[in-house]
């Protein structure tokens, strides 16, 4: 039968402890498993994708690439910014525009792979940068630089023993140990599971980070034949703006969780722990903050597009004006002629 005073305060204290365990596997996936890898990256550019139970390989798919099948399905729409531009071009009397479209149809196609392979160099790059800045400050590697984040919380990891420990000089743990005071033992299961919570919603935003990268390198060809047509160019600004966001948003978080490191230091207790959520959800919301920032530091969404379909009517226009005019020259000479008396 269940004793709502010793087994409640039981399943009290191995929430609390479950809590901190997957609170401490959130903060090392969110900063390891969120790395782009040639797993990840098969999704994008095609390969062999391998199904593996129990150590054995049960299946395997030979993957296409979704970049490729993108590329095919958009060559209509290059095609189409191509004859635009030649349009406009012929129109203004423009030689650099023809040569814009020229040079597209020519390298719209490796263009497009060539920026798939500096998106891999970029993003892996900086995720390793963000290991590293993890890592500064300490000499044992990766798990005890990001063990640091369990600090603020007033925990440790024991990676003798593979748990993760409770410090009990912090009066919310010690709340948490202590036998015979169910009610503050619940204090210390709330705060345990905020801080689960804010941890997972760090590790959700690090892959909502990759998934974003993957899915605007699938969606680039768009971009990337956009610049074919002067009125779109800047479609590809704004491609490249929220990208540039997303891959500096990792290591962005990086500076800020180790940041909160050395901000904790000025605190105890129940303030070291504020400060390490605040952080936790500060480092979490940059993927969402660097993005649209980006975007619109390269500005000027819809600036070209509008300055070209301006340039366009002022050319249509100055042409139906002077055409007007010779028009209405013609026949007020015409009229007169019929007009005048004969000599």
């Amino acid at each position: 039968m269940f004793d709502w005073g010793e087994d409640f305060q039981k399943l009290l204290h191995d929430g609390i402890q479950g809590f901190a365990e997957a609170s401490w596997g959130f903060i090392q996936e969110a900063f390891s498993a969120s790395d782009l890898d040639d797993h990840w990256w098969a999704s994008v550019v095609g390969g062999e994708i391998e199904t593996v139970i129990n150590g054995e390989v049960v299946s395997t798919v030979d993957h296409p690439g979704m970049l490729n099948v993108v590329v095919v399905a958009l060559i209509p729409l290059l095609l189409v910014f191509i004859a635009i531009q030649v349009i406009m071009s012929m129109l203004r009397g423009s030689t650099a525009g023809l040569l814009r479209a020229m040079a597209m149809a020519v390298f719209a196609l490796p263009a497009t792979y060539i920026v798939t392979g500096l998106v891999w160099l970029v993003v892996t790059g900086m995720d390793e940068v963000s290991l590293w800045i993890l890592q500064t400050g300490t000499e044992d590697g990766t798990d005890e630089a990001m063990s640091g984040l369990l600090a603020l919380f007033g925990m440790t990891w024991d990676s003798d023993a593979q748990e993760v420990l409770l410090d009990e000089n912090y009066i919310q743990w010690q709340w948490a140990v202590q036998d015979g005071d169910g009610g503050r033992v619940l204090v210390s299961f709330v705060l345990g599971l905020v801080i689960w919570l804010v941890c997972l919603v760090l590790i959700l935003m690090m892959v909502f980070r990759l998934i974003g990268i993957l899915i605007l390198t699938v969606f680039m060809p768009a971009a990337v034949f956009a610049v074919s047509f002067e009125g779109s160019k800047a479609i590809f600004s704004r491609w490249a703006g929220v990208m540039l966001g997303l891959v500096l948003a990792k290591p962005m978080a990086a500076v800020v969780i180790k940041l909160g490191l050395v901000l904790s230091s000025l605190g105890g207790n129940w303030i070291e722990a504020a400060i390490g959520i605040v952080i936790i959800l500060v480092a979490a919301a940059m993927p969402l903050v660097l993005a649209p920032l980006f975007a619109a530091v390269t500005g000027g969404g819809s600036t070209s597009v509008d300055q070209a379909g301006a340039g366009m009517g002022r050319n249509l226009g100055g042409r139906l004006e002077r055409g007007t005019s010779r028009a209405g020259r013609s026949v007020g000479r015409s009229a007169r002629r019929m007009v005048s008396p004969r000599r």
